[in-house]
């Protein structure tokens, strides 16, 4: 048997063995993920995602990162998410709150509004619109005021 056959016999062996894996791979993100076990989850996530586009994995792992704390990996995911054929609306707001986290504002205030459009009577997403106008005001620039020690 030749050097080629056998890198190509082996070759096909990791591609079925990983192939194999994938959805037991993606159970156990599953799982992770129903136990809140969110750090295990996104580990699990992330090695599927980066074999094979899974569409359901995407908002879940967005979702792991949102509930972690992570809005830079969440905001980039629920992007991805928002995309999906079946999308939630719910999805939109979850983007929108982690584009404001990551001081986007505008960006932010344009998918409130995108959520609103469906969603007209959600008080917090409309306050949190508003927010973002209100959020700017705050960094003014402060070298316009003077203090003095009385």
């Amino acid at each position: 048997m030749s050097i080629k056959r056998i890198y190509i016999i082996a070759f096909v062996l990791a591609g079925m063995i990983l192939t194999g894996c994938l959805p037991i791979r993606l159970r156990t993100a599953n799982e992770n993920y129903q136990q809140f076990a969110y750090a295990e989850a996104i580990r699990d996530f992330e090695w599927v995602l980066q074999k094979k586009k899974v569409p359901e994995a995407i908002p879940l792992l967005a979702d792991c990162y949102r509930q972690t704390g992570n809005s830079v990996k969440a905001e980039y995911w629920y992007k991805k998410a928002v995309k999906l054929p079946d999308a939630n609306q719910q999805w939109k707001l979850f983007l929108a709150e982690a584009l404001m986290k990551n001081e986007k504002y505008d960006e932010a205030r344009k998918t409130f509004s995108e959520y609103l459009e469906l969603n007209r009577n959600d008080q917090r997403a409309i306050r949190l619109m508003t927010a973002c106008d209100s959020l700017q005001l705050f960094f003014r620039d402060t070298t316009l005021f003077t203090l003095q020690m009385m």
